[in-house]
């Protein structure tokens, strides 16, 4: 296991430690609320985007482009190792597995 995907377990791990026996005091139907409304707020704001994009008042993402600049940032950090860590390699399973646990644990 690498350090970013241990560093990521024990973050989610202090999140939930804090967070968790805040889920009793807050009531359920309140606690649905609070999520539903910022689950429509976000969600619409994404399909608003999408219809600007789609609509072509703004430009189409280039992947192709976006990826090669990604490509050469991943080989231009590939030599640096200060301090003995790649802190590229880090950051990057750092955010990957944080993500994945702050979206669901569960689903696959």
């Amino acid at each position: 296991m690498s350090i970013g995907v241990s560093a990521a377990t024990v973050a989610l791990a202090a999140v939930i430690a804090a967070l968790g026996p805040a889920l009793r005091v807050i009531p359920i139907d309140d606690l649905r609320r609070v999520i539903g409304a910022l689950l429509l707020i976000f969600g619409l704001q994404a399909l608003r985007k999408a219809n600007v994009r789609a609509s072509g008042y703004e430009t189409q993402r280039d992947e192709a482009a976006l990826y090669q600049r990604e490509l050469a940032d991943a080989r231009a950090a590939r030599g640096e190792t200060p301090a003995g860590l790649d802190w590229y390699s880090f950051t990057l399973t750092f955010k990957a597995c944080s993500w994945r646990g702050w979206r669901s644990p569960s689903s696959s």
